[in-house]
C-alpha cells in the first residue's frame, strides 16, 4: 500500500548473506540484506526459524522469517518491520555445496514513513530467491 491505495507492481530488488544451522528437523538462519526498494534503499536482518527434511540430495525447508531493518535515508534511517514465511528446496550438488530455490510471502512495514513523509507505505511482497549454500563443517 502506498499512499493509502493498493499498488501492484514490482517492489525492488536485494542481495543477502546468511549463517544457516539445522540440526534435525529444525532449522535456523540469520543474515543481512540490502537492496532498494519504492521508498529507496533498505537493510534488513531477516532471522528464519522452520521444519526441514531431506531426501537423498534434496532438501525442503518452511520458514517463519522476522525482518527488522531500516529504509536509508539521507535526513536518517526510519524503521522498517517485517515478517513472512518462506519455503525453500535444495539440491545438494556435493557433501558441503547446494543450491536453492526460495518462494513466499513478506508483509513489510514502515511506520515512520507515515509521520515524516504523510505517506502510508506497507508492502506484501512475493519474494523469490535462487542462492548457493557452502555447507562449512561438513
Amino acid at each position: 500500500m502506498y499512499a493509502g491505495a493498493g499498488d501492484v507492481g514490482y517492489s525492488g530488488t536485494s542481495a543477502e548473506i546468511a549463517a544457516f544451522y539445522a540440526s534435525g528437523l529444525l532449522h535456523l538462519e540469520g543474515g543481512i540484506e540490502a537492496g532498494a526498494s519504492p521508498i529507496g534503499w533498505q537493510v534488513l536482518a531477516p532471522l528464519r526459524g522452520g521444519v526441514g527434511w531431506e531426501r537423498g540430495q534434496l532438501e525442503m525447508e518452511a520458514l517463519l522469517e522476522l525482518d527488522p531493518g531500516a529504509a536509508l535515508f539521507q535526513q536518517g534511517p526510519l524503521l522498517l518491520l517485517g515478517g513472512g514465511i518462506l519455503g525453500r528446496i535444495a539440491w545438494s550438488l556435493g557433501p558441503s555445496f547446494s543450491v536453492y530455490a526460495t518462494a513466499g510471502v513478506r508483509l513489510t512495514a514502515c511506520p515512520a514513513y507515515g509521520s515524516s513523509m504523510g505517506i502510508d507505505y506497507t508492502t506484501l511482497d512475493l519474494p523469490l530467491a535462487i542462492g548457493v549454500r557452502w555447507n562449512i563443517g561438513r
